[in-house]
């Protein structure tokens, strides 16, 4: 719903993936986007076709990823990377349990 906290937590996560995706995955421009809501999961996938892994441990407190990994805590949920099944790329995928969530 526009304006609850998991609303624009939601869209804080996918301008910080996508943003991440254009400025470091230099060699393709394309970033696809997907929102899944099944129950009480909402998982969010920003997909890159750089193959290059993503750090998601000894982040700076106010970067990108670790303002992603907070909200997604916020939500008990999690942040992992997935290596593209169909060719060069990765997915981060951002989950947030929406049961006991931090209002």
């Amino acid at each position: 719903m526009p304006g609850s906290a998991l609303f624009g937590a939601a869209l804080r996560v996918v301008a910080e993936l996508v943003s991440n995706a254009v400025l470091h995955a230099g060699c393709s421009p394309d970033v696809r986007v997907g929102l899944v809501l099944e129950g009480y999961l909402l998982t969010i996938t920003v997909r890159d076709r750089d193959p290059r892994p993503v750090p998601l441990t000894g982040l700076a407190p106010r970067q990108g990823l670790a303002v992603v990994t907070a909200l997604a805590h916020d939500y008990c949920g999690d942040v992992r990377t997935v290596p593209a099944a169909d060719g060069p790329g990765k997915s981060v995928v951002v989950r947030f349990a929406l049961l006991g969530a931090v209002e």
